[in-house]
């Protein structure tokens, strides 16, 4: 890995993560969270999709409950992630029969994850199976590059889609203020195929 490009990330999380805590000390995110998810509910790809991969929001995150629950209701299969180790995460399907809350605890870095009960998304079975995944970034590109938090659970875990065969689409979503006209980016940094903001 590149030491330049590794500090310039680590500069621009800095930014990032600045922007996002002054914009959520006078707001909530609601409005502006729904806005990009309809990006995304308007988009064939998501519309076609068998399986959404989506994730439960941070603090001072994008939220993007929106996408699970009209997801749910247009009776796709839903995941959301849980980290598994230091290196790795996995995905679990959501009920559609209960309430969202019941089936969610409070995990690594204070993150909501799905509970040990549920089922994981087996990424041996997706082949040729149309998979829409919604990442998480603290900044993008409108071209699809992405900054994540440094830890690389998204690049690794869209690898192992990648590999399983499924059909992908991956959707970056963030707010305005996110979107840079550049970001620094190693080999291994996976692009997305749309960002909503």
């Amino acid at each position: 890995m590149n030491s330049k490009t590794t500090e310039e990330k680590k500069m621009l999380r800095k930014v990032m993560r600045s922007r996002l805590k002054n914009y959520f000390s006078a707001n909530d995110g609601k409005i502006d969270s729904e806005l990009a998810a309809g990006k995304i509910l308007e988009l064939d790809e998501f519309k076609s999709s068998e399986i959404v991969l989506a994730f439960l929001s941070a603090k001072n995150e994008i939220d993007c409950q929106l996408i699970i629950d009209i997801a749910l209701v247009t009776g796709k299969i839903v995941a959301v992630p849980k980290v598994k180790s230091e290196s790795d995460m996995d995905f679990f399907i959501l009920n559609p029969q209960m309430p969202l809350e019941s089936q969610v605890a409070q995990g690594s870095f204070g993150i909501r994850e799905p509970k040990d009960e549920l089922l994981p998304l087996n990424t041996e079975n997706l082949s040729e199976k149309d998979v829409f995944v919604i990442v998480p970034g603290l900044s993008f590109t409108k071209n699809g590059f992405r900054l994540g938090k440094g830890k690389g659970f998204y690049d690794r875990y869209i690898q192992r889609l990648k590999s399983s065969g499924a059909k992908l689409f991956l959707s970056g979503i963030c707010f305005p203020f996110q979107i840079e006209d550049s970001i620094p980016t190693d080999d291994f940094d996976e692009k997305m195929d749309f960002v909503a903001y």
